[in-house]
């Protein structure tokens, strides 16, 4: 999601065998297996939101449950927000460690509106910042994370600067403290499902000489919590695009001279052979380029002949507002290279034409969630589409001008507005196309 995977591609920029306490999904769902039910009567997956809002009062992370009713599952996309107290989780002996009490908060609160629904959670963390380096440390005085604490190196194949330095042939040092973490994480809160590590292959193509021992990490991390008795099914989500070398990671992730559906076919095999009781897909079909093209129908289709693990889409949307690459120079806004998301990709009848083949696609495979990113949007769209930001256009506006200002001068201005305008509601609540399939979908009973 925000802030990890921004790479110029082609002169443009190149997230089931669910285990509940008396609710099992058949043993089938996510990969192969049958359906005896009649097409279209039934579904095989839980269908939830990230429960994201924003505003000047809290411009990121005010976290909002009011589409509850709209989904029968809580995805709770922690990522590296929160920080991780690595040093406090590193210590062998649970009484010793000391969390402090405004991070546990912010947990006990997220935890406790999203159990408030009634639905299942699935709680996706990461050990990654940027997806190169390990996640924020967290301050003992203040319990806010500390960035850039890690030591990290320069990749020598794609020159990444921050990079952590995974080995491939030794245990890193922090796989004990992440294991506790994620330990911790399900005896304190009980998810239904734990989602290890965020778009795990972004690494794979940022830190390359570093990618065979994040992928030990991954495997250790993973043994190491089903022997501390985590029961619920844990797993890791990788970037469907990426797989393709398309995408916002596309410059990093090309396939050179392999043929695309060799390569594609050849990364989704490396994911689903990585340690996990099933495999999540992060996937943003908005992002292919070029615009005139779009992503092969079949590619999850070809995911599900490769792997009876179940298959969750953990991560999904489709942005309705414009997106440029850049706001600094308003000399830029009209230039079409500055284009991210043009008038043509940004519109309603776009998000809806991937909701339905969303859809289609979940129900041809069986799969065993969908998450679709946004349940409502945080910036105005209208506002949102202007460059530079017009603060008159509507009463939204200077709100949504505001909160874009303060993320430029964060560096993170492209993926606040990137992920702002993916909701079924507009900001003012009103509804969008693309929510009358999803509706008419989660009105199905889950087989």
């Amino acid at each position: 999601m925000l802030g990890v995977r921004m790479k110029i591609h082609g002169g443009r920029i190149g997230l089931c065998g669910l285990m509940l306490a008396g609710l099992l999904l058949p043993a089938g769902c996510g990969g192969g297996g049958g359906n005896t039910s009649a097409p279209g009567s039934t579904r095989s997956y839980f269908m939830g939101f990230t429960p994201f809002w924003a505003s000047s009062a809290a411009p990121f992370g005010d976290w909002k449950f009011d589409w509850s009713t709209n989904a029968d599952l809580v995805s709770l996309h922690a990522d590296d927000f929160f920080g991780i107290p690595w040093s406090e989780f590193a210590k062998a002996d649970p009484a010793l460690r000391t969390l402090h009490p405004a991070w546990v908060k912010k947990w006990d609160d997220w935890f406790r509106a999203a159990r408030a629904t009634g639905h299942p959670v699935l709680v996706s963390l990461s050990p990654l910042s940027n997806r190169t380096r390990l996640s924020s440390e967290v301050d003992h005085l203040t319990g806010n994370p500390v960035n850039k604490w890690d030591s990290v190196v320069t990749d020598p194949t794609s020159k990444e600067t921050q990079c952590y330095a995974f080995t491939a042939n030794l245990t890193d040092p922090w796989t004990q403290a992440y294991i506790n973490y994620v330990t911790w994480i399900n005896a304190t809160y009980k998810p239904e499902n734990i989602i290890i590590a965020i778009e795990a292959n972004i690494q794979f193509y940022k830190c390359p000489a570093y990618k065979d021992g994040f992928k030990r990490f991954l495997t250790e991390v993973y043994n190491g919590v089903k022997a501390a008795g985590v029961t619920v099914p844990v797993f890791s989500s990788f970037e469907f695009e990426a797989m393709y070398g398309n995408g916002l990671s596309g410059a990093l992730s090309n396939c050179g001279t392999t043929p695309l559906t060799d390569c594609a076919t050849q990364r989704m095999g490396e994911a689903v052979a990585i340690s996990g009781d099933a495999i999540g897909i992060s996937t943003y079909p908005q992002n292919w380029y070029p615009r005139t093209s779009t992503p092969p129908v079949d590619r999850f289709d070809r995911l599900h002949t490769l792997t009876n693990k179940p298959i969750w889409i953990s991560e999904t949307g489709w942005n309705v507002a414009q997106v440029r690459i850049s706001y600094s120079d308003t000399t830029q806004c009209n230039v079409a290279a500055n284009l991210y998301f043009d008038s043509a990709s940004a519109t309603a009848g776009r998000q809806t034409q991937w909701m339905n083949e969303l859809l289609a696609t979940a129900d041809r495979n069986t799969l065993a969630g969908v998450v679709w990113w946004l349940p409502k949007d945080y910036l105005d769209t209208d506002t949102a589409s202007t460059c530079p930001c017009s603060t008159n256009l509507n009463t939204s506006s200077a709100d949504t001008c505001t909160r874009t200002a303060l993320f430029q001068t964060l560096g993170a201005e492209f993926f606040y507005r990137a992920f702002g305008n993916m909701g079924l509601w507009e900001q003012n609540g009103r509804v969008r196309p693309a929510l009358a399939p999803w509706q008419a979908k989660l009105a199905l009973p889950r087989r």
